[in-house]
Protein backbone atom coordinates (compact mmCIF):
# COMPACT_ATOMS: atom_id res chain seq x y z
CA UNK A 1 0.00 0.00 0.00
CA UNK A 2 1.45 3.50 -0.82
CA UNK A 3 2.28 5.92 1.70
CA UNK A 4 -0.11 8.93 1.85
CA UNK A 5 2.11 12.03 0.96
CA UNK A 6 -1.44 14.33 2.03
CA UNK A 7 -1.44 12.95 5.71
CA UNK A 8 -1.43 15.53 8.63
CA UNK A 9 2.13 16.61 9.66
CA UNK A 10 2.41 14.48 12.51
CA UNK A 11 1.34 11.46 10.29
CA UNK A 12 3.36 12.16 7.96
CA UNK A 13 6.37 11.77 9.94
CA UNK A 14 4.98 8.25 11.15
CA UNK A 15 5.19 7.77 6.82
CA UNK A 16 9.06 8.95 6.81
CA UNK A 17 9.55 6.01 9.69
CA UNK A 18 7.68 3.72 7.80
CA UNK A 19 9.46 4.95 4.07
CA UNK A 20 12.69 4.34 5.92
CA UNK A 21 11.88 1.33 7.37
CA UNK A 22 10.53 -0.52 4.04
CA UNK A 23 13.60 1.14 2.11
CA UNK A 24 16.22 -0.41 4.92
CA UNK A 25 13.95 -3.93 4.25
CA UNK A 26 14.02 -3.53 0.14
CA UNK A 27 10.32 -4.22 0.85
CA UNK A 28 9.31 -0.73 -1.94
CA UNK A 29 7.64 -2.23 -5.35
CA UNK A 30 9.60 -1.11 -8.40
CA UNK A 31 6.15 0.65 -9.38
CA UNK A 32 6.15 2.63 -5.91
CA UNK A 33 10.21 3.53 -5.87
CA UNK A 34 9.51 6.45 -7.44
CA UNK A 35 11.61 9.66 -8.25
CA UNK A 36 9.66 11.36 -5.28
CA UNK A 37 10.57 8.70 -3.35
CA UNK A 38 14.41 8.59 -3.95
CA UNK A 39 14.24 12.61 -2.51
CA UNK A 40 12.87 11.55 0.32
CA UNK A 41 14.93 8.87 1.44
CA UNK A 42 18.15 11.10 0.51
CA UNK A 43 16.23 13.73 3.00
CA UNK A 44 15.89 11.49 5.57
CA UNK A 45 19.79 10.30 5.83
CA UNK A 46 20.66 13.39 5.45
CA UNK A 47 18.78 14.91 7.95
CA UNK A 48 20.06 11.96 9.96
CA UNK A 49 23.57 11.42 9.63
CA UNK A 50 26.72 13.18 8.30
CA UNK A 51 27.23 13.70 4.57
CA UNK A 52 29.21 10.83 3.66
CA UNK A 53 27.42 8.66 5.83
CA UNK A 54 24.43 9.39 4.12
CA UNK A 55 25.86 8.69 1.39
CA UNK A 56 26.48 5.82 1.54
CA UNK A 57 23.33 4.48 3.00
CA UNK A 58 21.63 6.10 0.20
CA UNK A 59 24.41 4.30 -2.40
CA UNK A 60 23.71 0.92 -0.72
CA UNK A 61 20.13 1.04 -0.39
CA UNK A 62 19.28 2.05 -3.77
CA UNK A 63 21.29 -0.74 -4.90
CA UNK A 64 19.83 -3.48 -2.79
CA UNK A 65 16.86 -2.24 -3.57
CA UNK A 66 17.53 -2.20 -7.33
CA UNK A 67 18.80 -6.24 -7.03
CA UNK A 68 15.61 -7.47 -4.91
CA UNK A 69 13.35 -5.37 -7.83
CA UNK A 70 15.33 -7.35 -10.62
CA UNK A 71 16.75 -3.82 -11.85
CA UNK A 72 19.80 -4.52 -13.77
CA UNK A 73 22.81 -2.71 -14.26
CA UNK A 74 23.56 -1.95 -17.64
CA UNK A 75 25.11 1.16 -19.35
CA UNK A 76 21.92 2.49 -19.79
CA UNK A 77 19.96 1.46 -16.56
CA UNK A 78 20.22 0.71 -13.27
CA UNK A 79 22.07 2.71 -10.27
CA UNK A 80 24.12 6.03 -11.32
CA UNK A 81 26.51 6.87 -9.06
CA UNK A 82 27.15 10.79 -10.52
CA UNK A 83 23.27 11.24 -10.05
CA UNK A 84 22.95 10.16 -6.85
CA UNK A 85 25.73 12.14 -4.90
CA UNK A 86 24.91 14.94 -7.01
CA UNK A 87 21.59 14.70 -6.06
CA UNK A 88 22.30 14.31 -2.69
CA UNK A 89 24.52 17.52 -2.85
CA UNK A 90 21.34 19.46 -3.99
CA UNK A 91 19.56 18.58 -1.39
CA UNK A 92 22.23 18.96 1.39
CA UNK A 93 22.52 22.88 -0.04
CA UNK A 94 19.17 23.24 0.75
CA UNK A 95 19.37 21.56 4.40
CA UNK A 96 22.05 23.71 4.52
CA UNK A 97 20.03 26.81 4.70
CA UNK A 98 16.42 26.22 5.75
CA UNK A 99 14.88 23.94 8.00
CA UNK A 100 11.31 21.49 6.96
CA UNK A 101 9.07 19.63 8.90
CA UNK A 102 9.35 16.14 7.01
CA UNK A 103 9.66 14.81 3.74
CA UNK A 104 6.93 15.57 2.22
CA UNK A 105 7.45 19.12 3.09
CA UNK A 106 10.94 19.05 1.55
CA UNK A 107 9.54 18.15 -1.64
CA UNK A 108 6.29 20.64 -1.73
CA UNK A 109 8.61 23.27 -0.89
CA UNK A 110 11.43 22.61 -3.44
CA UNK A 111 9.74 21.38 -6.68
CA UNK A 112 12.53 22.40 -8.83
CA UNK A 113 14.93 19.85 -7.91
CA UNK A 114 12.15 17.17 -8.25
CA UNK A 115 12.45 18.37 -12.20
CA UNK A 116 13.85 15.64 -13.80
CA UNK A 117 16.03 17.64 -15.74
CA UNK A 118 17.60 19.56 -12.88
CA UNK A 119 20.55 17.98 -13.38
CA UNK A 120 21.59 19.65 -16.96
CA UNK A 121 21.47 22.99 -15.86
CA UNK A 122 25.03 21.57 -14.25
CA UNK A 123 25.72 18.28 -16.69
CA UNK A 124 26.02 17.94 -20.48
CA UNK A 125 24.08 15.23 -21.59
CA UNK A 126 26.90 13.47 -22.49
CA UNK A 127 28.60 13.71 -19.67
CA UNK A 128 25.19 12.18 -17.62
CA UNK A 129 25.18 9.13 -20.35
CA UNK A 130 28.78 8.24 -20.17
CA UNK A 131 29.85 4.66 -18.31
CA UNK A 132 31.98 6.78 -16.03
CA UNK A 133 29.48 8.68 -14.54
CA UNK A 134 27.44 5.70 -13.89
CA UNK A 135 29.67 3.92 -11.86
CA UNK A 136 32.02 6.89 -10.47
CA UNK A 137 31.43 10.50 -9.16
CA UNK A 138 32.32 12.93 -11.91
CA UNK A 139 32.42 16.77 -11.65
CA UNK A 140 29.74 18.78 -13.18
CA UNK A 141 30.95 19.96 -16.77
CA UNK A 142 28.32 22.60 -17.26
CA UNK A 143 27.87 24.59 -14.01
CA UNK A 144 28.94 24.15 -10.48
CA UNK A 145 26.63 22.33 -8.31
CA UNK A 146 24.32 23.84 -6.36
CA UNK A 147 26.76 23.31 -3.18
CA UNK A 148 30.28 23.67 -2.67
CA UNK A 149 30.75 20.00 -1.22
CA UNK A 150 33.63 18.97 -3.45
CA UNK A 151 34.30 15.44 -4.88
CA UNK A 152 35.20 14.15 -1.46
CA UNK A 153 32.30 14.63 -0.19
CA UNK A 154 33.41 17.25 2.23
CA UNK A 155 31.33 19.94 3.32
CA UNK A 156 31.81 24.11 3.17
CA UNK A 157 28.81 25.83 3.95
CA UNK A 158 28.85 28.93 2.05
CA UNK A 159 27.24 32.21 2.81
CA UNK A 160 26.81 36.24 2.42
CA UNK A 161 26.12 38.03 5.63
CA UNK A 162 24.89 41.91 5.48
CA UNK A 163 25.64 43.53 8.83
CA UNK A 164 23.24 46.23 9.63
CA UNK A 165 23.12 49.52 12.02
CA UNK A 166 20.50 49.23 14.18
CA UNK A 167 21.13 52.52 15.79
CA UNK A 168 19.43 54.47 12.98
CA UNK A 169 16.29 53.33 13.59
CA UNK A 170 15.82 52.96 9.92
CA UNK A 171 12.15 51.76 8.46
CA UNK A 172 12.00 47.98 7.78
CA UNK A 173 11.51 49.11 4.00
CA UNK A 174 14.98 50.95 4.49
CA UNK A 175 16.82 48.57 6.08
CA UNK A 176 15.80 45.47 3.53
CA UNK A 177 16.77 48.16 0.46
CA UNK A 178 20.04 49.38 2.10
CA UNK A 179 20.53 44.82 2.35
CA UNK A 180 19.62 44.98 -1.71
CA UNK A 181 22.37 47.26 -2.09
CA UNK A 182 24.74 45.78 -0.01
CA UNK A 183 24.28 42.32 -1.23
CA UNK A 184 24.48 43.03 -4.99
CA UNK A 185 27.64 45.46 -4.77
CA UNK A 186 29.72 42.88 -5.12
CA UNK A 187 28.07 42.03 -8.79
CA UNK A 188 27.43 45.67 -9.59
CA UNK A 189 31.51 46.01 -8.91
CA UNK A 190 32.19 43.71 -11.68
CA UNK A 191 29.59 44.37 -14.02
CA UNK A 192 30.77 48.49 -14.35
CA UNK A 193 34.52 46.89 -14.85
CA UNK A 194 33.02 44.63 -18.03
CA UNK A 195 31.14 41.96 -19.19
CA UNK A 196 31.04 39.14 -16.31
CA UNK A 197 30.40 35.66 -16.37
CA UNK A 198 29.83 32.78 -13.73
CA UNK A 199 33.49 31.56 -14.69
CA UNK A 200 35.13 35.08 -13.26
CA UNK A 201 34.10 34.24 -9.64
CA UNK A 202 35.81 32.24 -7.01
CA UNK A 203 34.65 29.14 -6.10
CA UNK A 204 32.64 30.13 -3.48
CA UNK A 205 31.03 32.96 -5.19
CA UNK A 206 29.87 30.28 -8.12
CA UNK A 207 28.30 27.78 -5.52
CA UNK A 208 26.68 30.49 -4.14
CA UNK A 209 25.16 32.12 -7.44
CA UNK A 210 24.57 28.73 -8.24
CA UNK A 211 22.46 28.29 -5.26
CA UNK A 212 20.24 28.90 -2.73
CA UNK A 213 21.40 32.61 -1.88
CA UNK A 214 21.83 32.11 1.71
CA UNK A 215 21.71 35.27 3.47
CA UNK A 216 21.89 36.23 7.28
CA UNK A 217 21.54 39.56 8.60
CA UNK A 218 22.97 40.93 11.62
CA UNK A 219 23.29 44.55 13.79
CA UNK A 220 25.62 46.54 15.04
CA UNK A 221 24.52 49.57 17.48
CA UNK A 222 27.12 52.65 15.94
CA UNK A 223 28.85 53.80 13.25
CA UNK A 224 31.78 52.97 14.45
CA UNK A 225 31.17 49.52 15.09
CA UNK A 226 30.49 49.10 11.82
CA UNK A 227 33.17 50.57 10.39
CA UNK A 228 35.49 48.15 12.81
CA UNK A 229 33.01 45.21 11.18
CA UNK A 230 34.39 46.59 7.78
CA UNK A 231 37.89 47.12 8.85
CA UNK A 232 38.49 43.55 9.73
CA UNK A 233 36.73 41.87 6.93
CA UNK A 234 38.96 43.91 4.70
CA UNK A 235 42.34 42.51 6.63
CA UNK A 236 40.80 38.83 6.80
CA UNK A 237 41.05 39.31 2.51
CA UNK A 238 37.07 38.92 2.55
CA UNK A 239 34.85 40.87 -0.21
CA UNK A 240 33.06 43.79 1.75
CA UNK A 241 31.43 46.71 0.45
CA UNK A 242 30.21 49.11 2.89
CA UNK A 243 26.84 51.05 1.75
CA UNK A 244 26.38 54.96 2.41
CA UNK A 245 23.10 55.88 2.09
CA UNK A 246 22.49 59.74 0.23
CA UNK A 247 20.00 60.69 3.08
CA UNK A 248 17.38 62.56 0.44
CA UNK A 249 14.71 60.30 2.14
CA UNK A 250 16.28 59.95 5.56
CA UNK A 251 19.28 61.15 7.61
CA UNK A 252 18.36 64.80 7.30
CA UNK A 253 20.15 65.04 4.09
CA UNK A 254 23.05 63.50 5.13
CA UNK A 255 25.05 60.98 3.83
CA UNK A 256 25.08 58.06 6.05
CA UNK A 257 26.72 54.35 6.24
CA UNK A 258 23.75 52.26 6.92
CA UNK A 259 25.12 48.73 6.22
CA UNK A 260 27.65 46.45 5.07
CA UNK A 261 27.68 42.86 3.06
CA UNK A 262 30.60 40.42 3.40
CA UNK A 263 30.77 37.51 1.01
CA UNK A 264 29.58 35.61 -0.34
CA UNK A 265 32.45 33.30 0.54
CA UNK A 266 32.82 30.13 3.12
CA UNK A 267 31.04 30.45 6.22
CA UNK A 268 33.80 29.90 8.72
CA UNK A 269 35.94 32.60 7.29
CA UNK A 270 32.78 34.96 7.26
CA UNK A 271 32.05 33.98 10.90
CA UNK A 272 35.51 34.54 12.45
CA UNK A 273 34.71 38.40 11.32
CA UNK A 274 30.91 38.52 12.46
CA UNK A 275 30.27 35.08 14.34
CA UNK A 276 29.50 37.31 17.79
CA UNK A 277 27.24 40.10 16.49
CA UNK A 278 22.85 39.50 17.16
CA UNK A 279 21.01 38.97 14.28
CA UNK A 280 19.07 41.44 12.96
Amino acid sequence: MPLNDESPPSGRLDNDAALLARFEQQAIPRDQWTHRRHFQIAYLYLTQRPFDEALEKIRRGIQALNQRNGVVDAPDSGYHETMTAAYAQLIFQRLAVDSYADSVDFCHRNPDLLKKGVLLHYYSTEVLKSLEARRTFVMADIHPLDSSVNTTHETTIVKQVIVMRHDLGMRRGKQIAQGAHASLAFLAYRMFQGPVAIEDFGPAQQAWLSGHFAKICCRVNSEQELLDIYAAAQKARLEVHLITDSGRTEFHGQPTHTCLAIGPDEAQKIDAVTGHLQLL
